[in-house]
């Protein structure tokens, strides 16, 4: 897999295209570690309010409200590409990259508006489980639509 390192992006616009979900996140002093940039755990909370807001837009907790089956996170990772400090505001892009019978694996790129650069690429696999009964269930109908509608493709990536 090629990084977004070994190309140079336009804009934060361009870097976040083929992610259809954004939010933005400030940085905060309290975020940086004694080496002076943000810590690394904090950009996996970047990557669960990402997540999380992909999963609240296609319905997942309204449907885990009514019947106990939801999301469980199963598997997540970052690879940094850069240093973050503080003040700045980065820009978080999620999409659906694939949709297994009862998983989805999302991707996830951070972009900051300071040093117009990708600073962090990240994955998370999620399983939709049915907590009463303790296993996983088949992703269908409704729900399957609205991830089907986020998955797009990487421009930055052959």
């Amino acid at each position: 897999m090629s990084s977004t390192n070994d190309k140079s992006i336009e804009s934060i616009e361009s870097a976040l295209a083929g992610f259809p979900r954004r939010i933005l996140i400030q940085a905060q002093w309290g975020d940086m570690d004694s080496l002076g940039h943000v810590n690394n755990v904090v950009f996996f909370r970047w990557i669960e309010s990402s997540r999380i807001d992909l999963l609240d837009h296609v319905g997942l907790f309204k449907i885990a409200s009514t019947t106990g089956v939801g999301p469980i996170l199963a598997r997540v990772a970052c690879d940094f590409r850069r240093q973050v400090h503080f003040p700045d505001t980065i820009d978080v892009g999620c999409r659906v990259e694939r949709i297994g019978r009862s998983s989805i694996e999302l991707r996830h790129r951070m972009v900051s508006h300071q040093q117009k650069e990708v600073v962090a690429e990240g994955q998370a696999t999620i399983v939709v489980f049915d907590y009463q009964a303790g296993k996983s269930v088949a992703i269908e109908g409704e729900l399957r639509q609205n991830l089907e509608a986020l998955c797009s493709k990487d421009p930055l990536l052959p």
